[in-house]
């Protein structure tokens, strides 16, 4: 399933348990901002969007939308990402964005570290 042609959209776009929907065509990429110049937030967690379909979205030309796939989502997944430190999913995105930039080791706070 997907969106029908004639979608209008204010606002964000909440389509968390659609699992029905299996992608989000091309004509909805070139939206306009919201009335307040932001970007509409879309909500695609839980949806029957592929890992194809999210890498597609991902890269797709859409700079007045931000999709969110929830991490509910992805632990339903087998091939979630699983980092065992910050160091280790820093790394992972930046070879994910093609990021040739010298970067050091990440810190992260001890109030942030998990118990």
């Amino acid at each position: 399933a997907s969106l029908p042609a004639d979608l209008a959209l204010g606002g964000d776009l909440y389509l968390n348990n659609c699992q029905a929907l299996t992608s989000i065509p091309s004509r909805y990429l070139g939206w306009g901002p919201k009335a307040d110049g932001e970007p509409h937030n879309v909500f695609i967690g839980t949806t029957g969007i592929t890992e194809a379909g999210l890498t597609w979205l991902r890269e797709a030309d859409a700079p007045h939308l931000r999709f969110h796939v929830s991490l509910q989502w992805r632990q339903g997944h087998g091939d979630a990402n699983d980092f065992h430190s910050m160091q280790e999913a820093v790394n992972f995105w930046r070879e994910t964005a093609q990021c040739d930039e010298p970067l050091g080791p990440v810190d992260v706070p001890e109030a942030s570290k998990r118990g």
